[in-house]
């Protein structure tokens, strides 16, 4: 049985055969071409229809970059996804006893990872950038990221890495609100001949989102794929939690 602090796991086997000593006769399932999903877009792409529900464009109180990355855990035996040099895995919340939620309202903050925490304020606009690199083994992932306790808007996206001079500019034309949205490899893709492990920590696309703060609590934001949220790919933000109300319900 593997044991590393990446990883634990069992494989049974029913019974043992033979590997066959000539493999020559094995095919290997086609693999389909690479397809640019941009342009898969409807033909009538749906839009916010209500005007409650439009993207404000003024400028924004605060903007956090996100730069995501993988990386060794210290021990060299397992990986990690990383944003900003943090990680939020399992192994960092094994030992809570509480909801770190309560333990806000209660006003404990030492439990509260504060390197994977961003604060914003009661109806702040905020521009969130996740900003994509290539991973350990040459390859630049896709990431579906998905947010607790809010809608927002994709804003804009580009290849390579994200230009703050630019920041103001909107790439997306039908603007939907919306809980989640996939970061995509620009380039080093799968199934690209330009992959190699040189290439790690290269630039490999951005997406931005706007959100209105209008939910205060603790809220996490994380890679939908499971095994890169159990790999760390996750921040929390904290909005406002001195707002919080504790309702005590019926017994009966």
């Amino acid at each position: 049985m593997p044991n590393s602090s990446s990883c634990t796991a069992v494989l049974p086997y029913d019974s043992i055969s033979q590997v066959p000593s000539d493999l020559s006769g094995l095919t290997r399932p086609p693999l389909l071409a690479e397809v640019d999903l941009i342009a898969l877009a409807w033909k009538n792409p749906y839009e916010t229809k209500n005007k409650m529900d439009a993207m404000l464009r003024r400028r924004v109180d605060r903007e956090y970059f996100l730069l995501g990355a993988q990386a060794h855990t210290s021990d060299g035996l397992g990986i990690r996804w990383i944003i900003n040099n943090a990680t939020l895995d399992m192994s960092r919340l094994k030992n809570f006893t509480t909801p770190l939620l309560l333990d806000l309202y209660n006003g404990n903050e030492q439990n509260l990872p504060n390197d994977v925490t961003y604060t914003v304020k009661d109806n702040e606009l905020v521009d969130i950038v996740l900003q994509n690199t290539v991973a350990l083994n040459g390859v630049c992932e896709i990431h579906p990221f998905h947010m607790h306790g809010h809608k927002f808007w994709v804003h804009s996206y580009g290849a390579g890495m994200y230009d703050k001079s630019i920041s103001d500019s909107i790439s997306v034309v039908h603007l939907v609100l919306r809980d989640s949205l996939i970061l995509y490899a620009s380039e080093y893709a799968y199934f690209t001949p330009n992959r190699t492990t040189s290439n790690y920590l290269k630039a490999c696309g951005w997406t931005k989102l706007r959100m209105i703060a209008d939910n205060p609590g603790l809220w996490i934001f994380h890679c939908h794929i499971g095994a890169h949220a159990l790999m760390g790919m996750n921040i929390l933000i904290k909005e406002d939690t001195n707002k919080l109300e504790m309702h005590s319900l019926p017994q009966h």
